[in-house]
């Protein structure tokens, strides 16, 4: 059972990073489906439902924080409110967010955000070669999905990490 979520998980994560980076547009069918296939195989791991619905809130509320200090530096940048949705942050970059609530542990999900980010800065600054203009449309839910999937597959599949439990994270941060 847990093979067949995290087939249907990745298969829905490759077209969604085929069309974020296609066609800088994701057709929104495919954020409820990844949504229930995450969400179930969150559950079929043995995470209990509160727990579930915990870790959602609370990575919920992670998201929300960005997004509000995303919306009060563009405000005071252009000295007006400003929304950044389908302006600076696209609407299925943010609806990946949310489903990735689901896809983690409090920490587990920090950790992975800020990684995420971190290399979709690094790559679109090493494609364009440094230089980015306002124009240009950082496909982030196409990366994000690739590095879910990448994430998926090497810690859960090869190493057996949970990615629901911060065991693997609490080993890393205190060897560093």
């Amino acid at each position: 059972m847990n093979l067949v979520l995290v087939l249907f998980i990745l298969l829905i994560c490759i077209f969604i990073a085929f069309q974020d980076f296609k066609y800088r547009a994701v057709t929104w069918c495919f954020f409820p489906l990844l949504a229930f296939f995450v969400f179930t195989f969150g559950y079929v791991e043995g995470i209990a439902l509160i727990k579930l619905i915990l870790f959602f809130v609370v990575n919920l509320i992670v998201v929300f924080f960005q997004l509000f200090f995303l919306t009060i530096y563009f405000s005071i940048k252009n000295k007006k409110i400003f929304m950044p949705i389908n302006k600076i942050i696209g609407l299925g970059d943010i609806l990946f967010l949310l489903i990735l609530c689901f896809a983690f542990s409090p920490i587990n999900f920090i950790l992975f955000v800020i990684i995420a980010l971190f290399l979709t800065l690094l790559i679109i600054l090493i494609i364009r070669r440094g230089e980015i203009d306002n124009q240009y449309k950082i496909p982030m839910a196409g990366y994000l999905s690739v590095f879910y999937s990448i994430v998926l597959i090497v810690f859960y599949y090869l190493s057996g990490i949970n990615l629901y439990k911060d065991h693997f994270t609490e080993i890393i941060l205190n060897t560093i």
